[in-house]
């Protein structure tokens, strides 16, 4: 969650690094992509970002889906 804060991350690398953490299969990477993921509302939910959320959404780990369906993309 530090990552979704950080004013000076690059959100090229956050997204590469979660998309490749989601594409490893486990419990624990998943949980980390989707604690990465969060940093796309920081940019306002761009295309790429909204289609990782998707895609975690749709894991085959079920507490990783459950960890994604609770990311809220539109704004409240």
């Amino acid at each position: 969650m530090r990552v979704a804060d950080d004013k000076h991350a690059d959100p090229d690398a956050v997204h590469t690094a979660a998309a490749s953490l989601e594409d490893d299969g486990r419990l624990c990477a998943g949980l980390f992509a989707v604690a990465l993921a969060r940093y796309g509302a920081k940019l306002g939910w761009p295309t790429a970002w909204q289609a990782l959320i998707r895609s975690l959404r749709n894991h085959h780990v079920p507490d990783v889906r459950a960890a994604a369906l609770e990311i809220v993309m539109a704004p409240e």
